[in-house]
């Protein structure tokens, strides 16, 4: 596609991009702004041969009084959606096409939204059901091979249901090491919805853990160096892709999604302690429509319930594991029972004919007697 009727307009004239972004108030938005921003800058690059947004602006805005505006600008609306969808989960191309169309209308652009699809302008949809349980193998797999330093980040992930962006911005402050299992709390400000909770970890994740929290004073993050939640994220993101390729986790759904992601820990959390009671695991993870119920609990009364659910979410200890041996060890018992009990019968047969056959025996043949009859109650099964 090749736009006409240039414009001298300067971008700065028509929409500052600095402005749209420092106009939005939540961090969280500016941030997906900022990276929606940048996939623009990507596809006006590849679909327009190495022109930038700022350009392709500035064409539309010289169009805006002719008859084919619409059609060039839905044009680039259908074109950035197929750009997103092919990079992109479709829940983040739904919140990066939102974004593009508020960055359109500042930069001066009118259009209702309702006339989108008159024009072929559609989103995917989120499709349910794409769901992966990770099975224990798969995480023995992966902590394998995940780097020493960062044990303890995906040990708490694991055993606690702390989103991925909540733990990024933890410190140790928010740490309680006093209780029979770390306490952590979970400022308002961290959590998606705003609300303080708290939650615990492992036996298993101590031993990474504590050491870590040692050498740190209160006000500093414990998970990464970096200040910014959506940058340490993403950089926690990024390293996971790589540790999955590594394990050889790639298997993807129809739509593209790697059906394992760093996510699936937490879902991990959530079915184990699930299963003690239901909605413990999505209430300790933060889900709005079950913490009510479990704000009612002590903490006491909370740690009780972790601690029934612990022995499931160990990734090495487990108490499969344990169950094996423990049942392995009652099989064992059960057998030494069944040679007591031959033991017995034969002793008492033995000792019944033997009294018949003692006062027919030499002295000499009795002794030889004894010692066979000996050797074959210390060996019931020769």
């Amino acid at each position: 596609m090749h736009l006409n009727h240039i414009d001298c307009m300067t971008f700065l004239q028509m929409a500052d991009e600095r402005s749209y972004v420092d106009e939005i108030m939540s961090e969280t938005d500016k941030f997906t702004a900022k990276a929606m921003l940048k996939h623009l800058d990507e596809f006006c690059n590849q679909k327009y041969n190495g022109r930038t947004k700022e350009e392709i602006i500035e064409e539309l805005h010289s169009l805006k009084n002719k008859p084919e505006f619409k059609k060039y600008l839905y044009s680039i609306m259908k074109g950035f959606i197929k750009h997103l969808d092919s990079r992109l989960r479709v829940v983040t191309t739904r919140a990066y096409f939102k974004h593009f169309k508020r960055y359109l209308k500042s930069s001066g652009f009118e259009f209702r939204d309702d006339e989108l699809k008159d024009y072929g302008v559609k989103l995917g949809k989120v499709i349910d059901g794409e769901h992966h349980t990770l099975v224990i193998e798969e995480l023995e797999k992966l902590f394998k091979i995940i780097p020493n330093k960062h044990l303890a980040l995906y040990h708490v992930l694991t055993s606690s249901g702390i989103r991925i962006k909540e733990c990024v911005q933890l410190r140790k402050r928010d740490f309680d090491e006093k209780t029979e299992r770390i306490k952590i709390t979970i400022p308002g400000k961290y959590a998606k919805n705003g609300k303080q909770r708290i939650t615990f970890c492992s036996k298993e994740s101590e031993q990474y853990l504590r050491p870590k929290l040692r050498n740190l004073k209160d006000d500093q993050l414990v998970f990464t160096n970096n200040p910014n939640p959506h940058r340490a994220r993403q950089n926690e993101e990024e390293r996971f892709d790589r540790i999955r390729n590594n394990a050889g986790f790639t298997k993807r759904f129809d739509t593209g999604h790697h059906e394992i992601t760093i996510h699936s820990f937490r879902s991990w959390f959530v079915t184990k302690c699930n299963r003690i009671d239901y909605g413990f695991g999505h209430s300790l993870a933060g889900h709005d429509q079950y913490m009510a119920r479990y704000d009612r609990l002590t903490e006491s009364e909370l740690l009780e319930l972790y601690i029934k659910a612990e022995p499931t979410l160990q990734i090495f200890d487990r108490v499969e594991d344990q169950t094996q041996e423990l049942q392995s060890l009652r099989d064992e018992i059960k057998k030494d029972r069944d040679r007591i009990q031959v033991l017995e019968e034969l002793k008492d047969e033995v000792k019944n004919s033997s009294i018949e056959m003692m006062g027919k025996l030499s002295p000499k043949q009795y002794k030889k007697f004894r010692v066979a009859l000996d050797e074959a109650l210390k060996n019931p099964q020769k």
